[in-house]
């Protein structure tokens, strides 16, 4: 998925069991030619973030050629959600590509977002401000969100 941002140079991967890997580092080249790398996160841990259940449904599958491995990549909505807890300028900077490339509409994001409370450990009054900003990022990018329930 190509947003034309530089998005973080590291993956935050959730395996469904305890692998030991060793130092996983994937280099490519992007869009413009130029080589990038990717650095696999092995602490990343889903709990760390507010993330909605049912983020495993909508995650996107990869082909890809390692049997026994299914990859899927998170849906652009849970991206946005999982970024909110820490808020940081890259993850702001994040999210705005995305709402910027059409990826997501504030209807979703807000019904997930504010689920995702139910079950976020952490402060839920800075969950719920940044909710609001990523509204706002939303009304900046030109989407109505009159049609949002109250």
């Amino acid at each position: 998925m190509n947003t034309h941002s530089a998005f973080a140079k590291a993956v935050d991967a959730e395996f469904e069991s305890q692998l030991h890997l060793p130092e996983v580092v994937v280099t490519y080249t992007d869009d413009t030619g130029e080589e990038k790398s990717l650095h696999l996160d092995q602490n990343y841990r889903q709990s760390l973030g507010p993330i909605q259940e049912g983020y495993v449904d909508r995650a996107n599958p990869l082909p890809m050629n390692a049997p026994g491995f299914d990859l899927h990549i998170l849906a652009p909505v849970d991206l946005i959600i999982s970024k909110l807890g820490r808020f940081a300028e890259h993850d702001r900077h994040d999210i705005r590509s995305l709402i910027a490339a059409g990826l997501t509409d504030p209807v979703k994001f807000r019904e997930l977002a504010l689920d995702s409370i139910k079950t976020y450990v952490g402060n839920t009054r800075g969950l719920r401000t940044s909710i609001d900003l990523v509204l706002g990022y939303f009304k900046e990018f030109g989407y109505d969100l009159k049609s949002l329930k109250p």
